[in-house]
C-alpha cells in the first residue's frame, strides 16, 4: 500500500473506531441520568392518577347534590299537595258534610253514638205493705229521660222501643216474691224472691219493650199466710235509705228477629 493511502486509511478508520468506543464509554457512564428520567415519569403518572380521582369525587358530589335537589323538590311537591288537601277539607262544603254526618250519627237510635239516651231510676223509701197482686209504688224519679212516670204511682210508661236492661232491688221484712209486669202481663223469667225475712230481693233482666208499654213491679206470689209483704223502713241503719229501686236503661234498638211474645201492647 502506498504511504498516501495508509495516511488516509488511518485518518478515516482509526478515528471512527475511536469515536465509537468513546461514545460507548459515555453511554455506560450516564446511567444516573436514566434513573432521574424514570422518577420524573413516576411523578407525572401519579399526578395524572390524582387528577382522575379528583374528577371522580367531583362527579360523585355533583350526582349527590343532584339527587338531594330532586328529593327536596319531591318533598316540596308533597307539602304543597297536603296543603291543598287541607284547604279543601276546610272548605264550606266539607263543613256542611261534616255537620250533616254528625247529626245523622248522633240522632240515629240504632247506632247510639252519643250514648244511651233513654234511661230512668225510680226509688221509694217509705215503709209500706204490699198486698198480693198489688204493684210497688215508686215515690221519686232520678235521672229520667224518654221514660214517663208520675211520682207516687206504680206505672212506668215506655216512650222508645228497644232492648232494656232492667234491675230491681226490694228490701223486705218477710219471705217474698216479686215479678215485672208489662201491660198487666207477668214476664215469667223476671220472678225473684227470698225465703227469709229482713233480706233483699234482687233481679237483673233484659226486656224487649215497645213504645207505649206500661211496666210495673208486682207482689205476685209471696208465700206468707195472706200473701202480704212489707218493705222495711231505713233498712240497715238510722239514715233514710231506699227500700225499693228500679233502674231501666235502653241499650239497643228492638230487632224484628227477637222473640217478644210475652209483650202485648194494649
Amino acid at each position: 500500500m502506498d504511504k498516501k493511502h495508509e495516511k488516509v486509511y488511518h485518518k478515516v478508520y482509526v478515528k471512527s473506531s475511536s469515536d465509537d468506543s468513546s461514545s460507548h464509554h459515555m453511554s455506560s457512564s450516564c446511567e444516573p441520568v436514566s434513573k432521574k428520567d424514570d422518577s420524573n415519569k413516576h411523578k407525572n403518572h401519579h399526578k395524572k392518577n390524582h387528577k382522575k380521582s379528583h374528577r371522580k369525587v367531583r362527579s360523585k358530589s355533583s350526582s349527590k347534590s343532584h339527587s338531594c335537589s330532586k328529593s327536596k323538590s319531591k318533598s316540596k311537591s308533597k307539602s304543597k299537595s297536603k296543603s291543598k288537601s287541607r284547604s279543601r277539607s276546610r272548605s264550606p262544603h266539607g263543613k256542611i258534610f261534616y255537620e250533616g254526618l254528625r247529626e245523622f250519627l248522633l240522632d240515629n237510635d240504632k247506632l247510639s253514638v252519643s250514648g244511651f239516651n233513654t234511661f230512668g231510676l225510680f226509688t221509694s223509701s217509705a215503709k209500706r205493705d204490699v198486698a198480693l197482686n198489688k204493684d210497688v209504688i215508686f215515690e221519686e224519679n232520678i235521672l229520667v229521660k224518654n221514660i214517663k212516670h208520675l211520682e207516687g204511682t206504680p206505672e212506668i210508661r215506655i216512650k222508645k222501643s228497644g232492648i232494656y236492661n232492667a234491675s230491681m232491688i226490694l228490701q223486705v221484712e218477710v219471705p217474698s216474691q216479686f215479678t215485672i209486669f208489662v201491660n198487666s202481663a207477668a214476664i215469667p223469667f223476671t220472678t225473684v224472691g227470698t225465703d227469709t225475712g229482713a233480706s233483699q230481693v234482687v233481679g237483673t233482666f233484659l226486656l224487649a219493650l215497645h213504645r207505649g208499654d206500661i211496666l210495673t213491679v208486682r207482689n205476685f206470689s209471696s208465700a206468707t199466710a195472706n200473701g202480704l209483704t212489707t218493705l222495711g223502713l231505713n233498712p240497715g241503719g238510722l239514715e233514710v235509705s231506699d227500700n225499693a229501686i228500679l233502674k231501666l236503661t235502653r241499650i239497643a234498638p228492638l230487632l224484628n228477629c227477637l222473640q217478644t211474645d210475652y209483650v202485648k201492647n194494649k
